[in-house]
């Protein structure tokens, strides 16, 4: 009976320690005081796409405007010397925007309705299309 219960004891002893050494291998280093995984995903941010019709273009302030289907200009787009500006397959830059152009793209968001660019892209033979049938001959 003795050696039947000091059995049960060892193997208790025994799936305890190993319970407590699996715990501690899955668990996640800490680099001051946070867990790894929350210091990447604070420090990248997510890349969303956009797309829609430009508004306003502030060369100045290297900033457009997309506008919303009621026409009313609700998201600002900054832009850096990392954004990359494409008309169809050809590098093309902020000063070949035009209001009223349809754009797509990828960007982060920086705050409330504001973002920064780092992809704009549109369609060069469309766009023109568009400028073309609306201006006066």
């Amino acid at each position: 009976m003795k050696t039947r219960s000091n059995l049960y004891r060892y193997t208790a002893f025994i799936m305890m320690v190993i319970s407590i050494i699996a715990a501690k291998l899955t668990a996640e280093p800490q680099r001051n005081g946070k867990p790894s995984g929350l210091e990447d995903s604070q420090s990248k941010a997510r890349t969303l796409p956009f797309r829609g019709i430009v508004g306003k273009i502030d060369t100045e302030k290297k900033t457009f405007t997309l506008k919303n289907k009621s026409n009313s200009e609700v998201r600002l787009f900054k832009t850096n010397s990392e954004t990359r500006f494409e008309a169809g397959k050809i590098p093309a830059q902020l000063k070949d925007l035009h209001p009223n152009m349809a754009v797509r793209g990828s960007c982060t968001k920086t705050g409330e309705r504001q973002y920064l660019a780092k992809l704009v892209r549109w369609e060069e033979s469309r766009s023109r299309g568009k400028t073309s049938a609306t201006s006066p001959k």
